[in-house]
């Protein structure tokens, strides 16, 4: 995949393409004014629609010239593991943290 660039925004699903030749289905897709769709057989299109209408950040490249999904995480599983992280670098240290710090 070339041309892989990050963007953040809404995610919404523009359409529902065929499926694959494996039978796997494929969207295509909108997030941040760009449009792409997902690479056929790949296990994200499954849970896609559990993303729907929620902040996400989205990596798209250029794969054969058509503009497609590499990866996609939804911002509360970035802040969740960010803070997760911090909470077990604060223990190491000896700290306790109460929640919302």
């Amino acid at each position: 995949m070339k041309n892989v660039t990050s963007h953040t925004g809404i995610l919404e699903i523009v359409k529902r393409m065929d499926n694959s030749l494996n039978g796997n289905p494929r969207f295509m897709l909108r997030c941040d004014g760009w449009t792409f769709c997902t690479q056929p057989d790949c296990m994200v299109a499954y849970m896609i629609e559990n993303y729907v209408g929620k902040m996400v950040t989205v990596h798209i490249g250029t794969h054969y010239g058509r503009c497609q999904l590499k990866s996609l995480w939804k911002h509360d599983d970035v802040l969740e593991t960010h803070e997760r992280l911090h909470r077990k670098i604060a223990a190491e240290h000896g700290y306790y943290l109460q929640s919302g710090q």
